[in-house]
């Protein structure tokens, strides 16, 4: 009876706990790149802005998330994924969207020198992923 409570407590305590995972990230690449092109962009930087999106799992489905904002053709700096293997395609999303809510919202064409912050929470079953960015508004005048 003894051994059945114990292997009992040890299942809980093994559904209930998880693991946590914070990661922030910025471009490596100094913004005084030796990036050459004939083309020329007149880009006006303003204030701050930011964006977050949060993407919950139960199991292996997505629960709660919405795919039908999401910033296409954004590059997230690095070249790396997101070190989270299969479920990387989940924080690329939330990257997405979170990039998406800061554009949309502020009204900007880019976001200037963005850093993302990737809060991911795993309890066995169950597994959310926040991202947080930050940057500066950037506004296109004209490309030439």
């Amino acid at each position: 009876m003894k051994k059945i409570a114990i292997a009992a407590i040890a299942s809980g305590a093994l559904a209930l706990g998880g693991c946590s995972a914070t990661k922030v990230s910025t471009n490596s690449m100094p913004l005084t790149s030796p990036l050459q092109t004939n083309v020329e962009a007149d880009v006006e930087v303003g204030g701050k802005i930011s964006g977050e999106a949060t993407f919950s799992r139960f199991l292996v489905f997505p629960i709660g998330a919405d795919d039908s904002t999401l910033a296409e053709g954004v590059s997230y700096g690095g070249g790396v994924t997101s070190g989270y293997g299969y479920f990387g395609q989940e924080v690329q999303k939330a990257k997405a969207a979170a990039a998406y809510e800061a554009v949309e919202s502020s009204g900007a064409d880019i976001i200037v020198a963005p850093k993302y912050e990737i809060d991911r929470s795993n309890y066995l079953i169950f597994s959310t992923t926040q991202v947080k960015v930050s940057g500066y508004k950037g506004t296109i005048n004209s490309i030439e």
